[in-house]
């Protein structure tokens, strides 16, 4: 299945390297794994979805 199309991440390929200011003004990268762990959970939630 060719990628070439679409920017979206596939199963299998490496997450970008972007980092996300936090409330506290401290900047997290989405990609590092922290304590010691090999991978980390990242949930996109885009809200406001619901009219009503």
């Amino acid at each position: 299945m060719s990628t070439e199309y679409t920017n979206k991440l596939h199963a299998g390929s490496a997450f970008p390297d972007i980092s996300a200011k936090l409330l506290n003004g401290d900047t997290k990268k989405l990609a590092t794994p922290e304590n010691g762990l090999d991978w980390k959970m990242i949930v996109v939630y885009r809200g406001q979805h619901c009219p009503l």
